[in-house]
């Protein structure tokens, strides 16, 4: 009889990894030699650390195969060499893909169980309706605009009103359900941002748009607690929050005296006393995990800390935030910075404990990155001023780009400064590592390989500061 408990229990272990399991296999004609084929996701929609569920190499015949666990229904990003497509996967899902690499986006098509889910995602990218939705002149009549974005709204609708969406998982339906309710939030608001002008601290010109052109945020329901962890609501709540505090009238109870306190008080008692339930536990956590790394040491973060911990009740949440404010003060002044082991553009392996000796100025950015760009002339101005000095290095480490842009981009632009690159697993390990999320991002480390500024911005007085340290024999 314990035999048969014992073969029962084993037999029910097999099973339940079994169901977790997700099955993707295929054939893309075409593809480039060599070229690899990923499934990507991140770990939460409040970290977002990016992470593999596989990676293989196409073979000759351009074939792949791969399982690995998944273990609830979710979003993730499919990738063939430099072609990708969102697609969306559930426990138990085993799908066959082809493509013609040549026509990725026209030709992608899925078989296997999860094949009606996903073959919608393929055809929605066909419209391009988020690239659409995003292309505005800074001249355009602002409620021309918002007709604009309706028009291209209803047409994300319908496509999706003219499949089977019985066919569809429950899953995947209240994925689209959000997203389509969500989901042209932001290119409303972003036609506000002028991309075309910018200040000394990199941030763009905001336009000075009629208020009722902000109808839209308004509108957005503050207690979906269906869509709480939704990226889309998520962003269109923090377009919200950005107009609230904008405007000059905003006073906020929760907060006695907001003229006493910073900005991030007053905007954590705004998010407490907006939202409740799931809604107000992810805001704050997305709150906390946004702050913690630069505001950790600020007088009023521990009265935060303890309030936070009183208010939210998931866990989970409260564990992801308590190991930020460890990691952030990992980062803190005299603490030993991560290392890290990087390509320059020769190839060669570089190290952060082979600059030992040096004081290293670090600009983590990407070719695709329009702030980083923008205020990448400080970097490079404090290099050229900075160039005889032999005790500092000014470090620009690529993040998730493709070598041949990186390279390409380089030979282009003459940027003054060494040059590494990281590629996707090597930029997630230093985002973790540094505990940072948004590009572009500056580090200071001393000669000891100890932090001197996790947080550090290019410019006169950070080049001054870098010269008082060069010419210190410790930190």
């Amino acid at each position: 009889m314990k035999n048969v408990i014992l073969l029962s229990l084993v037999n029910l272990l097999n099973y339940s990894f079994l169901i977790s399991q997700v099955y993707v296999s295929g054939r893309i004609i075409n593809a480039p030699e060599n070229a690899h084929f990923s499934i990507t996701f991140f770990n939460n929609t409040i970290e977002y650390f990016e992470r593999t569920s596989a990676t293989e190499i196409l073979d000759k015949n351009g074939e792949f195969s791969a399982h690995f666990e998944w273990d609830k229904p979710g979003i993730a990003t499919l990738s063939i060499a430099n072609e990708y497509s969102d697609i969306f996967l559930s426990p138990e899902d085993s799908l066959f893909i082809t493509a013609d690499y040549n026509s990725f986006d026209s030709t992608l098509l899925y078989q296997g169980r999860g094949q009606e889910n996903n073959n919608y995602l393929a055809t929605q990218t066909q419209y391009y309706f988020n690239k659409r939705a995003y292309r505005h002149t800074k001249d355009q009549d602002p409620f021309q605009y918002l007709e604009y974005v309706d028009s291209i709204e209803k047409a994300n609708i319908h496509l999706y009103n003219s499949f089977d969406k019985n066919l569809f998982t429950e899953d995947f339906n209240l994925y689209m359900k959000n997203y389509l309710k969500y989901r042209f939030v932001d290119p409303r608001w972003m036609f506000k941002v002028d991309f075309s002008k910018f200040d000394e601290n990199g941030k763009p010109n905001y336009k000075d748009l009629p208020d009722d052109y902000y109808a839209f945020i308004w509108d957005i329901d503050l207690n979906d607690q269906e869509a709480y962890d939704n990226t889309f609501y998520s962003n269109a709540i923090e377009r919200y929050i950005f107009e609230v505090m904008s405007r000059k009238d905003y006073v906020n109870d929760t907060s006695p005296d907001k003229n006493k306190f910073p900005f991030y008080v007053n905007r954590y008692h705004l998010i407490k006393s907006s939202f409740k339930g799931k809604v107000l536990d992810f805001q704050l956590t997305k709150f906390m995990n946004h702050y913690a790394s630069f505001q950790h040491e600020d007088e009023y973060w521990e009265e935060l800390m303890i309030d936070y911990k009183n208010t939210c009740h998931n866990q989970e949440y409260i564990d992801i935030i308590v190991n930020q404010y460890q990691r952030s003060t990992s980062l803190s002044y005299g603490k030993n910075a991560p290392n890290f082991i990087l390509e320059d553009i020769k190839g060669d392996t570089v190290s952060l404990s082979s600059l030992k000796g040096k004081i290293v100025f670090i600009d983590f950015w990407a070719t695709w990155c329009s702030p980083c760009l923008s205020t990448m002339y400080k970097t490079e101005e404090m290099s050229e001023n900075l160039k005889e000095n032999t005790e500092i290095v000014i470090l620009f480490i690529n993040l998730d780009d493709t070598r041949k842009r990186w390279k390409s981009y380089l030979k282009t632009k003459s940027i003054n400064g060494f040059h590494l690159f990281a590629d996707k697993e090597k930029s997630n390990e230093l985002r973790n590592s540094f505990n940072f999320n948004g590009i572009p991002h500056y580090v200071i480390i001393g000669k000891n390989g100890e932090m001197i500024d996790a947080n550090a911005q290019p410019g006169y007085t950070t080049e001054r500061r870098i010269e008082v340290f060069s010419k210190k024999v410790n930190n």
